[in-house]
């Protein structure tokens, strides 16, 4: 592993302003069905991606999940219709997911995918795939930022108990929402290829952020974005803000607040493209662990759900997750603490990690990079951690009640 300190480093992309005020790019806003990410022989794609369409049933597998007549009974908190089988029915796969517009358009990305490639690639390997809608706690808490609630684990928790219980068999996250350490039975078999790692901004003008106004109102409930957002534009005034995305946008129509501060990601993904006024590039403003990553997550001993996953795995996105998520683990933090952290690629045996830690009110900042072999990510991820603990980023974390 080599160390270097804050090197010069490409760019991810333009920052992309929109030139025309909210109210006028309304008609401009896609549809929101959903868009598909790169094909999975693509290496490390940044583009947007365009609607998965609605999957086909596929013929009847003769290994069936059930061996009679059955009705299942929907999970706690789910909202799902019980499916009756026979012995002669296929393989049967329950997908937990939130019931938020971003939350399906994963599971349903996910849910095509998989019966798109096993139909063209072995139809006689036929699945049904259900949805299973789950509410978690945190999709009940919205009165309070998360990091006052404990963190976006609360939208995973409830998912993962229903996994644990046998009520469904696998979860589709943002794996950004994760926390480091998973319950102990499950694991995370397969992470699709990342989609744009860069958050982005909205505002009523179209106006950048460091083009907002003095006294200007920026949304977030993110304690990093508030942060890094104080570094740039020190005279916006943070608004803490709760809910799924069109409600977070919808706030800059009410009045609420001036602009808001999203993952790039999920704009893309529900075709609100026209909406963003600033993409954020991530050496300025430094994207969270695993932002823009899906986690799919099973049950560890369910051998035969991980091989019909694997062929969704993306090489290049396993090893960004990997470094990103041993550095979240290593410094024990999630949203409750100021850290972003980005993995990426500088050639196909070469990646450098960049992480940091920031005082909330935007100073100080620590920051550190590693770079080294893909095979290392783990290290490398686990490196900029310690480096950071080093300079006093246990300070910063405890100062805020963490452990």
């Amino acid at each position: 592993m080599q160390r270097s300190e804050r090197p010069r480093c490409a760019l991810q992309g333009p920052r992309g302003r929109a030139a025309a005020p909210i109210q006028a790019r309304r008609s401009a806003r896609a549809p929101s069905s959903a868009r598909s990410l790169a094909p999975l022989g693509s290496a490390r794609s940044r583009s947007p991606t365009a609607a998965p369409a609605r999957a086909r049933q596929a013929p009847q597998h003769p290994r069936a999940r059930l061996s009679g007549p059955t009705r299942r009974a929907a999970p706690r908190g789910s909202t799902h219709v019980p499916v009756t089988e026979t012995a002669s029915s296929r393989r049967v796969i329950r997908l937990g997911t939130r019931a938020s517009a971003l939350a399906l358009w994963q599971a349903e990305h996910v849910r095509a995918r998989l019966l798109d490639h096993w139909r063209v690639h072995a139809p006689e390997r036929a699945l049904t795939i259900e949805l299973v809608k789950i509410t978690t706690i945190g999709d009940r808490i919205l009165d309070r930022p998360l990091n006052q609630v404990g963190g976006k684990g609360l939208f995973v928790k409830g998912i993962e108990e229903e996994l644990l219980g046998d009520r469904i068999d696998l979860a589709v996250h943002s794996m950004k929402d994760m926390p480091a350490k998973l319950p102990p039975g499950l694991v995370i078999a397969c992470t699709p290829e990342r989609a744009d790692p860069r958050d982005a901004l909205i505002s009523r003008t179209g106006a950048g952020l460091d083009q907002l106004p003095a006294g200007s109102r920026l949304g977030t409930s993110s304690l990093r974005r508030a942060a890094l957002a104080r570094r740039i534009a020190p005279e916006l005034e943070i608004v803490s803000i709760r809910g799924n995305v069109p409600t977070r946008i919808a706030k800059i129509e009410e009045g609420s607040v001036d602009a808001v501060l999203l993952a790039a990601a999920g704009l893309h993904r529900l075709g609100l493209d026209a909406q963003i006024s600033e993409h954020l590039d991530v050496e300025r403003f430094c994207p969270a662990a695993c932002q823009g990553i899906l986690a799919l997550e099973i049950r560890e001993q369910d051998s035969e759900l991980a091989e019909l996953l694997a062929p969704l795995q993306h090489g290049p996105t396993a090893v960004a997750a990997a470094a990103e998520r041993s550095f979240l683990a290593t410094l024990e933090g999630g949203c409750q603490v100021p850290m972003a952290c980005h993995a990426r690629f500088e050639s196909d045996d070469r990646i450098a990690v960049r992480g940091l830690v920031v005082d909330p009110g935007g100073e100080p900042l620590l920051e550190t990079r590693e770079h080294g072999a893909p095979a290392q990510a783990d290290a490398l991820g686990r490196a900029v951690a310690e480096t950071l603990l080093s300079r006093g980023a246990r300070e910063i974390i405890d100062a805020l009640g963490h452990p």
